[in-house]
């Protein structure tokens, strides 16, 4: 069904930012979203910032971090998981944000935001 579509799609993504792997085959996902948009504004998109991916942490001097990035077409994602690190939390909004990213670009797309996230949730577990 769907959800092996996007599962996919994130296997694609993850093969074509290989160069971000660091380790035990994780990706960077913050690079590789960031790699994503210029590779984005490269091919003609008119973006308003530019391709610039804006991070913003929710204050706290606790766990869980709360990290939320808006892409340059103005689209804001947050992190989902507990995040016992600001890195982590950074990560989180990232990976989802380019989850996102990529599943927009797909021309076929005629989905519900809600089937996004179940989707985006089957796929992280088992994608970790």
């Amino acid at each position: 069904g769907p959800p092996a579509v996007l599962r996919e799609a994130v296997e694609a993504v993850v093969r074509s930012f290989a160069k971000h792997t660091q380790g035990y085959g994780r990706v960077n996902v913050v690079e590789a979203l960031q790699e994503f948009w210029q590779m984005k504004q490269s091919r003609g998109a008119d973006l308003k910032n530019g391709a610039l991916v804006v991070y913003e942490m929710v204050p706290s001097n606790s766990p869980p971090y709360i990290c939320y990035v808006t892409l340059p077409g103005g689209s804001c994602f947050g992190s989902f998981q507990f995040c016992p690190t600001k890195a982590e939390a950074r990560r989180s909004a990232a990976k989802i944000a380019l989850m996102n990213s990529v599943f927009n670009e797909h021309p076929s797309r005629r989905i519900t935001d809600e089937f996004i996230e179940k989707s985006v949730l089957e796929a992280l577990a088992s994608f970790n």
